[in-house]
């Protein structure tokens, strides 16, 4: 196995961290790599985590200026990665201001969005099985935010009680939303009970228009169950968001 290989099989198993974090990896990946390497990692690059947009555009976007490929274009990406979600941070936080907000997962961007909103009232799902809104719910406290942790099959019951649905997006294409599984029940109940759902997403995670998701596998054993479907992500057609900051 190859020494690359072996990172993306990395990126591709990280069922723990999120999209940020795995794209910074995948650009880190790219600027070790050769170029003779780059036409071999590219491809297998964009499917490691195919419910990710910003890998897959990352891995587009080097694959289409392959001639001028250098370590100085993968930091460009980046960059702008960066600037994008500061934009979208300072956009979000004066609407989240002096609301009640309800989360699902754990958002890098909605975290900053919270954060500097500060003046706000957060509602945290557990976001089983992984628990990274518990994560989140904890860091939220630590800086003084006044939050409260729920399990995820209550969050249709309480919506009710928030201004706001905010998630953050793995990614957005033609078929709508994907987002920590569970995040499309909790749309449903938002737009039934009439609360307006923001979803915080950069250009550099939306899908070309022609992309298509594939059936998503993961592990059944994780259930601990003879017969099991498990699965991360789903997608919240895009008649149920009432807003995408980008």
């Amino acid at each position: 196995m190859e020494w690359w290989e072996k990172e993306i099989d990395e990126i591709a198993n990280d069922s723990l961290h999120g999209a940020t974090y795995l794209t910074k990896k995948s650009i880190e990946l790219v600027k070790k790599a050769s170029f003779n390497e780059l036409p071999l990692i590219l491809p297998k690059l964009k499917n490691a985590q195919p419910f990710m947009a910003s890998i897959y555009n990352f891995a587009s976007f080097i694959e289409k200026n392959l001639e001028n490929f250098s370590s100085t274009l993968c930091d460009k990406w980046w960059i702008e990665f960066e600037k994008a979600n500061e934009l979208i941070v300072q956009k979000a936080a004066p609407l989240l201001r002096g609301k009640r907000i309800l989360t699902h997962s754990h958002s890098s961007l909605v975290h900053k969005a919270l954060l500097e909103a500060k003046d706000v009232q957060v509602l945290c799902t557990e976001s089983r099985p992984k628990n990274e809104g518990r994560v989140l719910a904890q860091q939220l406290l630590q800086n003084g935010i006044d939050v409260t942790l729920i399990i995820d099959a209550a969050a249709a019951t309480l919506i009710k009680e928030v201004d706001a649905v905010v998630f953050g997006a793995d990614g957005i294409g033609s078929f709508g939303l994907v987002h920590k599984v569970g995040s499309f029940p909790i749309a449903l109940a938002a737009y039934e009970m009439q609360v307006p759902l923001m979803s915080l997403c950069p250009k550099q995670k939306i899908w070309p228009s022609d992309y298509a998701l594939p059936k998503e596998e993961r592990n059944p054993q994780e259930l601990h169950f003879p017969k099991a479907i498990n699965i991360y992500f789903d997608i919240t057609p895009s008649k149920y968001i009432t807003k995408i900051i980008n």
